[in-house]
């Protein structure tokens, strides 16, 4: 169970109003209780880059427990998401960023632009290791962290890097420009898409799929069953334009879904 810090409670205390369209199932299978249940919803295929109309997602716990065609018995569930019109892909990896400039609480800020994870470069270690037995404990709202060192190959940046794995060139360009750029995630994935040779549909795939192999998360980077449930649902296709991903109208992350105005209100916490 996840224990409820204060931004928790503010964040949960905006439920009633969330844009995500929260509501109870119409029907049930008969199963045990889902935590999460987004309907009728266009799935993202970052894999292939297609998109698989009006699909049901449940999700118990931390992962997703079914993905199938709309229509048939949904069983009961926490928090469900109303997902017409509205599309569903994996959370965002950021595979170059210095969480030294975040604080506890800001930690929370990239939830609301839909990274989920995020591979640290130089904090100290203590603080990662703090920061990773909160999250674990459901003390903190943060994405998954995975520091430089954590993960092999180590031989692409000085020190403490890691290479793309091949065959991904978008992942190889977005680390290097990460590692150089001071904007955020989405920023850098829009200026691969407009100075050329980086297709929208590349740019999701190097920010989910390829940076989920490149940081050794077998659970992460897609979504299907047995995967992590992180998943990002917006209001247009970001593998028709990239700055689609930032039409974000909830997240859901370890069990948990977070409506707009869930994000709003994180939203709010003070920047690093």
């Amino acid at each position: 169970m996840i224990k409820h810090t204060p931004l928790v409670l503010l964040v949960i205390a905006a439920a009633a109003s969330g844009s995500a369209d929260v509501g109870r199932p119409a029907s049930a299978d008969g199963g045990a209780e889902a935590d999460v249940v987004i309907r009728s919803i266009s799935l993202v295929d970052v894999r292939h880059g297609v998109v698989l109309p009006d699909r049901d997602l449940v999700v118990r716990g931390t992962h997703i427990a079914s993905v199938a065609p709309a229509g048939a018995a949904l069983p009961p569930a926490k928090t469900v998401i109303e997902g017409r019109g509205k599309f569903a892909w994996p959370g965002l990896i950021d595979p170059h960023v210095r969480l030294a400039d975040f604080t506890r609480a800001s930690l929370a800020l990239l939830l609301t632009e839909g990274v989920t994870a995020v591979r640290d470069i130089g904090t100290d270690p203590e603080r990662i290791a703090d920061w990773r037995r909160a999250l674990a404990f459901g003390q903190i709202y943060a994405p998954k962290i995975a520091r430089a060192c954590d993960r092999l190959p180590l031989d692409a940046e000085p020190g403490c890097g890691a290479a793309a794995p091949p065959g991904a060139p978008a992942l190889a360009a977005l680390i290097r420009a990460r590692a150089v750029a001071g904007p955020g995630l989405h920023d850098v994935l829009e200026q691969l898409v407009r100075a050329g040779g980086v297709s929208s549909r590349d740019a999701l795939q190097a920010a989910t799929l390829d940076a989920a192999r490149l940081l050794a998360l077998p659970d992460a980077g897609e979504l299907a069953v047995g995967r992590a449930a992180d998943i990002v649902v917006t209001t247009a296709n970001p593998l028709v334009d990239i700055r689609h991903a930032r039409a974000i109208d909830a997240v859901v992350f370890r069990g948990e879904a977070l409506t707009r105005a869930h994000l709003n209100r994180i939203g709010r916490t003070p920047p690093p």
